[in-house]
């Protein structure tokens, strides 16, 4: 059975890994045993902490969701070796009803195709000559003992892998004579044939989102995929579906808050893991419930989660916050661990996060990260980029950008020059950061 593979947004952050590991859990734990979580990016030194604070392994890694030769209801089969005699060959062919069937090593290896044409070629050609019976020059019993390995196809065979993508095959297809193709898995070995008619209908990868709801966030692919369920407490964006799925979205400062509440209502007690990663990424998100957008629900769930997990959450904003910015870091991967692309009234915008207990040692290295901003800027032709290094001792924001100053000072009501600017009491880029823009260009 396909998974279904329960993932956050893209530049993962702690939020996204940990309500991803939980969901996956409570599913299993209701018998829905094919939920698998997943990741879109790497993870970051303060999901890694936590994640090796409660000893839980990550989870498996995606690129995309796009549909692949496995997700074919492919057939399988009969092959046949090398030295399997051309009546048994023929046999075979007419048993399983077949035209054409993979010839394969003694290690299930493609050697080659063979097909009823191929047979009656050989027959054919033995019988006649120029046009002319050869009567009594041969047996014809010797002619169905002969090997396949004499007469199969072994040049020019157009094959594909169980990894290949389907939109790449079909274009291979379509250009092409042959009825069937061989499938092979990761070890060349043959596990099954395609036609034309396999590509009519097939199976779509199923996939549950959660701690985003936008396209540009979430994986690549995705229009070809299932989207089963959303769970998220951000904006409504813009992804759309082709049937109507379980959508939950709400105003809490964390989507584990909403994670850990369905436990609640499914009748599940998270385990201790479970629980402490679920407290972990609700003081991730609120740092520390300082950001506007904690609510007192979060706080609650927050302290219920760590109980369960028998931690102090104190320690543990400890292991996320403490030395996970270190100086020495490449700028791209401060910039870029925890990065989001947003499209509102016409404009791109990118905006990074670094959550950190020491800003101003991170604002010695403004030179650095404006350089990179200004490449990605123009790569990505966003018309904003800004980094924001949020202080969870300062209670505040350095606002780096890239763009219009003017537009900075506006939405921000403040005095922006020399591309920096510190916000304090903003901790939130979805409730503080986001929507002043918005509300500008709306």
């Amino acid at each position: 059975m396909e998974p279904i593979y329960v993932t956050g947004h893209q530049n993962p952050d702690t939020d996204s890994i940990c309500s991803a590991l939980a969901y996956a859990a409570l599913r299993n734990a209701l018998g829905d045993r094919q939920y698998t979580a997943a990741r879109l990016g790497n993870i970051s030194d303060e999901t890694r902490a936590v994640l090796e604070y409660f000893d839980v392994e990550a989870p498996k890694l995606i690129t995309n969701v796009r549909t692949q030769v496995f997700d074919l209801s492919y057939d399988e089969p009969p092959t046949l070796g090398r030295k399997v005699t051309v009546n048994k060959a023929w046999e075979t062919l007419k048993g399983a009803q077949r035209s054409a069937i993979p010839v394969v090593d003694s290690d299930g290896k493609l050697y080659g195709m063979l097909t009823t044409g191929d047979i009656a070629s050989y027959v054919m050609n033995s019988v006649y000559e120029f046009g002319k019976f050869q009567s009594g020059s041969f047996e014809v019993g010797e002619l169905l003992e002969k090997p396949i390995e004499d007469i199969c196809s072994t040049e020019d065979i157009q094959y594909f892998h169980l990894n290949d993508y389907v939109d790449d095959v079909k274009d291979i297809i379509l250009k092409s004579r042959f009825r069937c193709y061989p499938v092979l898995d990761e070890n060349d070995v043959v596990v099954g044939t395609i036609g034309r008619f396999h590509l009519i209908r097939y199976n779509h990868k199923k996939i549950v989102l959660v701690d985003h709801n936008e396209a540009s966030q979430s994986v690549a692919g995705l229009s070809q995929a299932d989207i089963l369920e959303i769970i998220d407490h951000h904006r409504l964006a813009d992804i759309q579906t082709t049937a109507p799925v379980f959508f939950r979205n709400e105003p809490l400062g964390s989507t584990a808050t909403i994670v850990a509440t369905m436990y609640k209502e499914k009748g599940v007690v998270p385990d201790e893991k479970i629980a402490g990663i679920l407290a972990a990424a609700i003081i991730s998100d609120t740092v520390m419930f300082k950001s506007p957008t904690c609510t007192q629900y979060d706080i609650e769930i927050a302290n219920r989660m760590a109980k369960i997990a028998n931690v102090d959450l104190n320690e543990l904003g400890d292991v996320l916050f403490a030395g996970t910015t270190s100086l020495s870091k490449p700028v791209e991967e401060l910039i870029y661990t925890d990065f989001k692309e947003f499209h509102i009234a016409g404009y791109k915008l990118g905006i990074g996060q670094v959550t950190c207990l020491n800003s101003e040692a991170l604002m010695t290295r403004k030179d650095e990260f404006l350089k990179a901003m200004a490449s990605k800027k123009e790569s990505a032709k966003y018309d904003f980029i800004l980094l924001m290094l949020t202080d969870v001792l300062k209670e505040g924001t350095h606002l780096i950008y890239i763009g219009d100053e003017d537009t900075i000072s506006q939405a921000y009501d403040v005095k922006a020059e020399n591309n920096e600017v510190f916000l304090p009491h903003v901790m939130s880029r979805k409730k503080q950061i986001v929507p002043r823009l918005s509300e500008l260009w709306g």
